[in-house]
C-alpha cells in the first residue's frame, strides 16, 4: 500500500512540477508511473518476498500440534499461497480490498465465474481466519 501510495505521490509531484515548469515535459515518466503503477508495485513486492523468503530465520515448531506433521505442511502451503494472493491484492487494490463495499464492487467483475466471485466477496472473513490460524501457529499453545 505504501508504494501505491508513493507512486501517486510522484505522479502528483510531477504534475507540479509540471505546472511550476511549462517548458518542461514530464509527460514520458508521468504515463510511465501512471500505466506501470501496478507493475511497479508487483516487481517491489516480489523484490521484496525474494529478500523475506533468502534472508529471514522464521521458525515454526510444529511438535505440540496435535496433528500429523503432513497435515501441518499441508495447512501451512495453503496458509502461504493464501498469504501471497492476499498481499498481492492489497498491494495492487489498497485499503479497497479490506473495505466490505469494495470487495462487492470488485467482485462484481467476476459475476460469470461463481466459485471467484464468492471467493472475493469473503475475502474480509478469509483474511480474519488466515491471521487467527497464522497466531495459532507461530504461538505456543499447548493445551493449557
Amino acid at each position: 500500500m505504501a508504494v501505491n501510495n508513493v507512486i501517486s505521490l510522484a505522479i502528483n509531484y510531477i504534475n507540479t512540477m509540471q505546472i511550476n515548469n511549462p517548458n518542461a515535459s514530464y509527460s514520458q515518466l508521468q504515463t510511465f508511473l501512471v500505466t506501470g503503477k501496478t507493475g511497479i508495485i508487483l516487481v517491489f513486492y516480489l523484490i521484496l518476498l525474494i529478500i523475506l523468503l533468502t534472508k529471514t530465520k522464521i521458525h515454526v515448531e510444529t511438535s505440540h500440534m496435535p496433528l500429523p506433521k503432513s497435515g501441518i505442511m499441508a495447512v501451512m502451503v495453503i496458509m502461504t499461497v493464501v498469504s501471497v494472493l492476499l498481499t498481492i491484492a492489497i498491494a495492487v487494490r489498497g485499503i479497497q480490498i479490506i473495505d466490505y463495499a469494495q470487495v462487492v464492487n470488485i467482485a462484481k467483475y467476476f459475476l460469470q465465474y461463481p466459485l471467484l466471485y464468492n471467493l472475493i466477496q469473503y475475502i474480509p472473513l478469509v483474511l480474519l481466519i488466515h491471521g487467527l490460524a497464522t497466531l495459532y501457529l507461530i504461538s505456543e499453545f499447548d493445551g493449557d
